[in-house]
């Protein structure tokens, strides 16, 4: 049985060889490249091979899951006191910052100021003891994502502070983890999960751990940084 299907295999693999060569694409995404993929299990072939290498595949995944969808940012243990916050270069996000204002909430934002974008919180966590100054023109936001302060702007008569808060993001919580999403339309979080809290996550104290440790890592191919964390129980 495995040498006839060995020999499918080597069959499909020599059509799908000459298939490539023949057909002219200027697209990575053509649908024809993929009709293999699809047969029935003893005659598919595996993804082509660009779909591994290619930055241009990869900035288009990076897009279409991690721009779309919850994206694991740290825990809310990491965030208990007003004012401390977690920030971090996400994939498709960009940088972002989480945090708990004032008031005992936590948010999300993107990190970046409204004025010239330049990055609010160069620190990968603190605690704010005042508000979010811009490094470059000390514009200052409180941690509810208002413009507060905005120097040499008070000359400009048509200058509303109003109308450059922080971009804010979507935030929500399960089991002790904070998730975040850019996408206004991304489902809630406990229904992209589906069961997952019910049947697994429920099953761990996850709420009750604490966060001893943040490793950041950069992958050899492609050029992305990922965040690790270690957690234990209090």
């Amino acid at each position: 049985i495995l040498s006839v299907l060995m020999k499918r295999l080597a069959g499909c693999g020599r059509r799908m060889s000459t298939n490539l060569r023949a057909h002219t694409f200027t697209s990575l995404f053509e649908p024809t490249l993929f009709e293999a993929t699809r047969r029935p299990l003893q005659e598919a072939l595996s993804l082509p091979a660009h779909t591994y290498t290619s930055p241009e595949w990869h900035a288009a995944e990076v897009q279409a899951i991690f721009g779309r969808q919850w994206m694991l940012v740290g825990r809310v243990d990491e965030l208990e006191q007003p004012g401390s916050y977690i920030t971090l270069d996400a994939p498709a996000l960009g940088p972002l910052i989480a945090l708990r204002s004032k008031d005992g909430e936590l948010r999300a934002f993107a990190n970046v100021c409204r004025h010239r974008g330049a990055k609010l919180m160069s620190e990968p966590q603190g605690v704010l003891r005042g508000g979010l100054t811009c490094p470059y023109h000390a514009w200052t936001y409180d941690t509810e994502g208002n413009l507060r302060g905005a120097p040499k702007m008070k000359e400009n008569k048509c200058f509303d502070k109003a109308q450059y808060p922080l971009k804010p993001l979507q935030l929500e919580t399960m089991a002790g983890f904070v998730f975040v999403a850019a996408d206004e339309q991304v489902p809630p979080l406990h229904e992209t999960f589906g069961n997952l809290e019910q049947n697994l996550l429920s099953r761990f104290p996850l709420e009750d751990m604490m966060t001893v440790g943040r490793a950041e890592c950069t992958p050899l191919h492609p050029p992305l940084p990922c965040t690790g964390l270690w957690w234990r129980c209090s």
